[in-house]
């Protein structure tokens, strides 16, 4: 005799006058009357929560034993391809709920492009090219290069600081040597940010915007900006301190997330 109960197993039968569990019931009848009461082990329902860059996507609550099904479609992630679902702890998700709640990540692979850097208008003379960065991580910067009778003055446009989700292409600028002196401005040593020519004793220009650098904050030019250029070249380097408001989350390989509290 086969019963069922929604969200249980069958344990067993009991007879009510001597307490004794059987798994099955006789196959013959008693002689005497005999009452057997069904003994049944309730399963407990258990959530699954299926998240992406650590925003819950869906959810879904199953019973102890039944199979555990996916969400019915994959998420688009910009920037990403989406690998498939694992546990929190990066182990395969099981084939059945078990016993507790769950909590499924999306393993995303970030998307690669190029950089590349010209060292003219017609993008004819390649100085430097970058394949495979990845969408989200630093855009390498080279350094800067040399031109005989000019002075290089940044690239155009402003590099961006993570990689986006396209190829990018950037070209040098370069200022003609005069008899003027030159204040740079280095974001670091070797990577120029800006570039004036200035006369002698006239007011020393200062960037407009504050130069960016990946997982830091500006927070000045050293040495200290003089009132009036003097006569000579001159050179600020920019200053930085580690911004501890800034993330990058990497599981197996894959970037899940990154960005200002991004990955």
């Amino acid at each position: 005799m086969n019963v069922e109960k929604e969200n249980a197993n069958l344990l067993g039968w009991k007879n009510t006058a001597t307490g004794e569990i059987v798994d099955t019931l006789p196959s013959t009848v008693p002689a005497e009357p005999v009452k057997f009461v069904a003994q049944w082990d309730d399963l407990e329902e258990h959530t699954i929560k299926f998240t992406v860059l650590g925003e819950e996507y869906d959810s879904k609550t199953i019973v102890e034993g039944d199979e555990i099904v996916l969400p019915d479609e994959d998420p688009v992630v910009p920037g990403f391809d989406f690998e498939g679902w694992v546990l929190a702890d990066g182990s395969e998700i099981p084939t059945n709920m078990g016993t507790v709640d769950l909590v499924a990540i999306a393993v995303l692979t970030p998307h690669e492009n190029s950089v590349t850097y010209y060292l003219d208008d017609a993008k004819t003379e390649v100085y430097q090219n970058y394949d495979g960065v990845k969408y989200g991580s630093e855009v390498p910067v080279p350094t800067d290069p040399t031109k005989e009778g000019y002075v290089f003055a940044g690239w155009s446009p402003e590099v961006v600081d993570s990689m986006p989700d396209n190829a990018l292409e950037y070209v040098a600028t370069w200022i003609e040597v005069t008899e003027s002196f030159t204040v740079t401005y280095l974001i670091e040593e070797g990577k120029t940010y800006k570039v004036y020519t200035v006369e002698e004793g006239a007011e020393i220009p200062v960037p407009a915007l504050n130069p960016v650098k990946f997982g830091y904050k500006f927070v000045g030019w050293a040495p200290e900006i003089p009132d009036a250029m003097p006569s000579e070249d001159i050179e600020f380097v920019a200053q930085w301190e580690e911004d501890d408001d800034f993330s990058t989350i990497i599981i197996g390989g894959a970037i899940i997330g990154t960005g200002a509290i991004i990955g």
